[in-house]
């Protein structure tokens, strides 16, 4: 029936409380991909100590993000998805 989902989450537990529904579905409905998505804001453009680095900001973001949403992967792939 579906082709693909998307799942986003943002690290907490309450988004991950839809993991056992994305399992449901995902499995019911014999979906072909399950996309997982975490946003990651940019900072601001000064802070307390001056201007921010903002590409240093940014790649530690997207690798705290990356290592969260690889982990979650696990689970689902540990699952079957």
């Amino acid at each position: 029936m579906y082709k693909k989902m998307l799942v986003p989450l943002g690290g907490s537990e309450l988004a991950e409380c839809v993991l056992p529904h994305v399992r449901a579905i995902a499995t019911g409905c014999n979906v072909g991909e399950v996309v997982l998505l975490q946003v990651v804001e940019p900072p601001p453009t000064r802070g307390a100590e001056g201007i921010i680095d903002y590409a240093t900001w940014q790649d530690a973001n997207m690798k705290i993000a990356e290592k969260y949403l690889d982990g979650v992967q696990s689970q689902l792939t540990l699952d079957g998805l």
